[in-house]
């Protein structure tokens, strides 16, 4: 099991998150419409789905790093940060800005990023000729991962 951490911009997430609402508003309407030329609940069900996967509009996420069962904490190099200094730094002289969420939607303040990532208590340390190790020994990973 893993779990990976991002900074999400807050404005951006307000009015992406508006936009699908409405969107959802105009789903609902043409699959009523649909459902009354469409009588198979199966097929109204799969177009429904289908319209949603195509107007569902993602907000832009900073990854931040992700943790795995067994693994030492990995962090992903950014242009933003690339330490744990820089990355903390980056937090709090952005936090108006941005808000730090797992990938299932949770926001977490810095010592939540603390104590669920940053202190992950993993034993084994990842490899690969991309990763680097900052001032304190964490290893950060040049590339996108998931």
């Amino acid at each position: 099991m893993s779990t990976n951490y991002y900074f999400r911009n807050k404005e951006e997430y307000s009015k992406i998150t508006k936009i699908n609402q409405l969107v959802q508003n105009k789903i609902k309407d043409i699959v009523n419409e649909i459902g009354n030329i469409v009588r198979d609940g199966d097929e109204v069900q799969e177009i429904t789905h289908k319209i949603e996967q195509a107007t569902y509009m993602e907000c832009s996420l900073i990854h931040i790093g992700k943790r795995s069962l067994g693994l030492k904490p990995l962090f992903k190099v950014q242009k933003e940060f690339s330490t744990l200094n820089q990355l903390q730094t980056f937090y709090y002289e952005n936090k108006d800005k941005y808000e730090i969420v797992n990938e299932y939607g949770e926001v977490i303040d810095w010592n939540g990023l603390k104590t669920e990532l940053i202190h992950w208590k993993g034993e084994r340390i990842h490899q690969g000729s991309d990763i680097l190790y900052d001032e304190d020994g964490y290893q950060w990973k040049v590339h996108e991962f998931s």
